[in-house]
C-alpha cells in the first residue's frame, strides 16, 4: 500500500513539475481519479482543519479566493476575450505548495457555448496559470472549487 501511494504521488509529483492541466471539469473527470488527486491535495477548506493547510480562517481564505476569481475574469477581458454575456461556471484549481496552479478544471453553465470559444478560453486560462501564484502560504499542496462569474 506505501508502495503504491508513493507511485502515485512520484507520478503526479513529477508530471506537475513540467506540465499544468487546464481542461473542463466534466474532461478531468475522466482523466483523473478525484480520490487520487485529493490524496496529494488538501481540500477540506471551509472546515475547522483549514490550520493544517493554512494560518488563516476560512472567512480570509475566502477573500483571497474571490480576489483570485477577480484575476481571472480580469485576465480574460485583458486579453479580449468577451463571452457576449453574463457567463457562470464552475472551476476547482489545485495548487502546489509554492501556490502555483497544477491543475485548472472549469465547467460553463451554458450548454450551447461554442466548442472552438471554450477551447480558446482553455488556453487563455493554460497562459494565466503559468504566471498565477495564490496570495496565502500554505502549509501543503491544496485545491479549491467555487463559482465564477464573467459579466461582459
Amino acid at each position: 500500500m506505501i508502495n503504491k501511494l508513493f507511485l502515485v504521488t512520484f507520478l503526479f509529483t513529477s508530471f506537475n513539475i513540467f506540465s499544468q492541466k487546464v481542461m473542463s471539469i466534466e474532461d478531468s473527470e475522466k482523466t483523473y481519479a478525484k480520490d487520487s488527486l485529493q490524496e496529494l491535495y488538501f481540500y477540506r477548506i471551509m472546515s475547522d482543519e483549514i490550520t493544517e493547510c493554512f494560518d488563516v480562517s476560512p472567512e480570509l481564505f475566502l477573500v483571497e479566493w474571490s480576489k483570485f476569481t477577480r484575476e481571472i475574469t480580469k485576465y480574460m477581458k485583458e486579453n479580449n476575450f468577451l463571452f457576449g454575456k453574463q457567463m457562470k461556471g464552475l472551476i476547482e484549481v489545485y495548487f502546489n505548495k509554492n501556490g502555483n496552479i497544477d491543475y485548472f478544471f472549469i465547467s460553463l453553465r451554458d450548454p450551447e457555448f461554442p466548442k472552438e470559444k471554450f477551447d480558446k478560453m482553455l488556453k487563455l486560462l493554460g497562459e494565466f496559470s503559468k504566471d498565477y501564484k495564490f496570495t496565502i502560504e500554505a502549509k501543503q499542496a491544496f485545491s479549491n472549487m467555487g463559482g465564477i462569474s464573467f459579466v461582459q
